[in-house]
């Protein structure tokens, strides 16, 4: 009888003994999942997104270049050049550039076209030269600031003012020249001939329109 409960008890000691085990065994492995999944991990850097480069974004900056390029020469030569078109973008009225000499009495209505593969045909010379024509001075409406912002040599607020108040005054004795230049000749249609009168070496004339042919290297 003592010997069957003495085997009861060790099978029961046995078994208790296991269950513990296997408690401790789960508890062990808990605790070191646990562990790793606090482990922190190296975050993934975000990369900047890169804006796509459209065609419409390089022909614009291109376009901005050769306006620069232009007006910087007529600010060598002493005049007050208005970024017309960077001030005012689409709303410029169809004249990037706007020059001033120095005593306010000649004034350049300047259109830039950096083309490279587009076809110049008529339609296109017909549309620039009238808004040249029927350009309304809007330049004058521009604060000094606006106008001082975009040169590439600085000038005194009072000079801009000075030229300024003048071409107010004396905008009907003024001796205005329209120009359209361009950064290559073979943009110009062969069938441009009809309409176009040469003058000079790069220089051509459409009606009362000069053409000039200036490239940017």
């Amino acid at each position: 009888m003592w010997n069957v409960v003495l085997i009861l008890f060790e099978l029961l000691f046995v078994v208790s003994i296991a269950i513990a085990l296997a408690y401790l065994y789960q508890w062990v492995n808990k605790l070191f999942i646990k562990q790793d999944r606090c482990v922190d991990t190296p975050k993934l850097q975000k990369l900047p997104i890169k804006k796509e480069v459209t065609k419409e974004n390089t022909l614009k900056k291109q376009g901005d270049a050769y306006e620069h390029f232009i007006g910087k020469q007529f600010e060598e030569k002493g005049y007050l050049v208005i970024y017309n078109g960077f001030i005012c973008g689409f709303d410029d009225g169809g004249v990037d550039l706007v020059a001033i000499s120095a005593d306010a009495k000649i004034l350049y209505l300047i259109q830039c076209k950096n083309w490279q593969k587009m076809t110049m045909q008529s339609h296109h010379l017909e549309t620039l030269y009238h808004k040249l024509q029927i350009y309304n001075f809007d330049f004058l409406s521009l604060s000094i600031e606006e106008i001082k912002i975009h040169l590439s040599i600085p000038k005194e607020d009072k000079s801009i003012k000075e030229i300024i108040l003048k071409i107010k005054e004396h905008k009907e004795t003024l001796t205005i020249h329209q120009i359209l230049y361009i950064s290559n000749e073979k943009v110009v249609s062969l069938e441009m001939g009809q309409y176009l009168s040469f003058s000079k070496n790069q220089v051509l004339n459409y009606k009362k329109m000069k053409i000039v042919v200036e490239n940017m290297a």
